[in-house]
């Protein structure tokens, strides 16, 4: 025997909203065997409950919304398998991002056999990527100038300290 308010919330509505449907025609006739009152509650019997969510499952089904009936278990083996697939995708994101990146070292790594090309970086003497991003190239470029310059001041300074007496 279940209580008004327990068949409400398995259902999924107010118990006002199961009040209303079992005082109307044609539920209120039939749900009559099943109702008993004991100590101030109203408790509904096991066929009782069953004529109850038929009711509002039926009425569902008339308004083209149908809710289906709450299941525990359901709705979190739902997000259990959500949240696996997102997994799975994320996996293949890293695994692909892995990839990318060792062909990425792979690629600076190995040395360039043209000396001639402009896109030379100033460190390494090697060629920059085509595959690394314009910021990536931009900073690589710019601390090649800095070195550069550092290199050039440096020598500026032994020129200096060599004509001093």
């Amino acid at each position: 025997m279940k209580t008004i308010r327990q068949i409400a919330e398995e259902i999924g509505v107010s118990k006002q909203a199961v009040f209303y449907r079992i005082s109307k025609p044609p539920l209120s006739k039939a749900i009559k065997k099943f109702i008993s009152k004991t100590k101030g509650v109203l408790t509904v019997s096991l066929d009782g409950e069953k004529l109850i969510k038929s009711a509002f499952l039926n009425d569902c089904r008339k308004n083209d919304t149908v809710k289906e009936m709450p299941k525990e278990n359901t709705s979190f083996d739902s997000i259990i398998n959500i949240l696996k697939n997102e997994l799975e995708i994320k996996n293949l994101l890293i695994s692909e991002q892995q990839q990318t990146i060792k062909e990425l070292v792979a690629i600076i790594k190995k040395p360039s056999a043209n000396t001639n090309d402009k896109s030379r970086s100033f460190i390494s003497g090697r060629a920059i990527p085509k595959t690394l991003s314009i910021p990536i190239k931009r900073l690589m470029k710019y601390q090649a100038k800095k070195l550069k310059d550092f290199r050039q001041s440096q020598r500026d300074n032994r020129i200096i300290k060599k004509s001093l007496p």
